[in-house]
């Protein structure tokens, strides 16, 4: 049984349940949206190793939107 085949019979399907709710959504000004998968896309410590030293991981974000934008804004409600 392949894997695909072992989750699909493991797997029920959910009605959809409606809500009184209504979306008040205002439209964003997002160009892209990017996924990073195991910190390979935004830090990797195992290319260039004089980069890779120095920049800690934590200010590596930073540094990258501060290069690319001119800003970087770390005052964000979580």
């Amino acid at each position: 049984m392949s894997e695909a085949s072992y989750i699909s019979s493991k797997s029920t399907k959910l009605d959809v349940q409606a809500t009184d709710v209504l979306p008040c959504l205002e439209p964003l000004p997002i160009k892209a949206v990017l996924f990073d998968i195991y910190g390979t896309l935004m830090i990797s410590a195992s290319g260039d190793i004089g980069v890779a030293n120095k920049l800690n991981k934590a200010d590596a974000l930073p540094a990258a939107l501060l290069e690319v934008y001119g800003y970087y804004n770390d005052n964000v409600d979580a």
